[in-house]
């Protein structure tokens, strides 16, 4: 419904979500924020194609996989 209200009435939404499934979906653009400063801003297809910061690659790495059986992912995060 988001997508299809954006593309009728040219909306732009400002979305926060930890969940980066949704944000793939919706978003043109990506902000990754670290310790409350942004550490990245990109395309979205760039970000998840090839992420630069450190914490977007842990980020990243650490979304479920939607496949049986995956399992939950072992990323550690260090400050």
């Amino acid at each position: 419904m988001l997508a299809d209200l954006r593309s009728e009435f040219g909306l732009t939404y400002v979305i926060v979500s930890h969940n980066l499934a949704v944000i793939e979906h919706l978003a043109s653009r990506v902000a990754v924020m670290y310790l409350g400063r942004l550490v990245e801003v990109a395309r979205t297809e760039g970000l998840f194609a090839e992420p630069r910061h450190p914490y977007t690659r842990a980020l990243l790495g650490s979304a479920m996989d939607i496949a049986p059986g995956a399992g939950i992912p072992a990323t550690m995060l260090r400050g």
